[in-house]
């Protein structure tokens, strides 16, 4: 990722190895394990900037995730280095946009991911109002060359291959009490067969949030293979989806 050097304090980096909790039998970074090493590097940029939900709160609002597509082009192995990048990517009247980027050591593109944000009333549970310190921060970001935000989803499972049930549990939750993001990828992926993951490895996947969950709801994770390389997921609470996705897939060492 090359920017302009006016835009550089936007950006956040983190570098890291693949520690032992990361990685699955076959020695390489889960993408769930991912997609969590890249959202806490950015609650460690709002944290460090006093603009994380904990300093919002005051003003009763919360960051609220939308949507986001991740893009895997290798998965990194155990005791590698790599660096994760983050910044905010743009800003309209509803919406906040962030990019994530993973390297390797040589500075090589392990994955990239586009989201989409909202603040949140925590009272009205409604799009709330920025305050002008986040506005004023977050302005100069649409002058990235940022990447594609992310495709449109449309998914809704009349039949499903598989069915798989969990309960909110205290440790699911995230510091807004809600189940967290973190849960909705794992889930999801939890329920892929284990032959896909022993012949295939994942080349993108695209979520997009409906509602919230708390403790002790049931969630039902809906899983279909609508082509040979496609699994469309949906996260039900009390039978209405409360997070949709779709995830592709290509033969495992193909393009490695």
């Amino acid at each position: 990722m090359q920017t302009e050097d006016h835009l550089s304090h936007l950006i956040y980096y983190v570098r890291d190895n693949v520690q032992g909790y990361d990685v699955s039998r076959d020695a390489l970074m889960t993408v769930p394990r991912m997609i969590e090493a890249i959202h806490e590097a950015s609650i460690a940029q709002v944290l460090e900037l006093k603009m994380s939900a904990l300093e919002l709160a005051e003003n009763n609002l919360t960051w609220v995730l939308v949507q986001q597509h991740l893009v895997l082009k290798r998965q990194p192995m155990l005791g590698e280095s790599i660096e994760l990048c983050t910044h905010p990517s743009g800003k309209d009247r509803l919406y906040t946009y962030r990019d994530f980027y993973v390297q390797d050591a040589e500075g090589k593109e392990l994955a990239h991911a586009s989201s989409t944000w909202i603040l949140m009333n925590t009272k009205s549970r409604k799009v709330g109002s920025y305050p002008d310190f986040v506005s004023n921060f977050l302005e100069p970001s649409n002058q990235f060359d940022a990447l594609a935000r992310s495709p449109r989803l449309k998914i809704s499972l009349d039949v499903s291959d598989q069915v798989v049930s969990h309960h909110v549990a205290f440790h699911d939750l995230d510091f807004n009490s809600h189940l967290s993001n973190h849960c909705y990828f794992k889930w999801m992926l939890d329920a892929i067969p284990e032959n896909i993951y022993d012949e295939k490895r994942m080349t993108s996947f695209n979520i997009r949030f409906k509602a919230e969950a708390g403790i002790g709801q049931k969630i039902e994770v809906r899983i279909k293979q609508n082509e040979e390389n496609i699994f469309d997921h949906e996260l039900l609470s009390e039978n209405s989806v409360i997070a949709f996705a779709q995830s592709k897939w290509c033969n495992k060492f193909a393009g490695l």
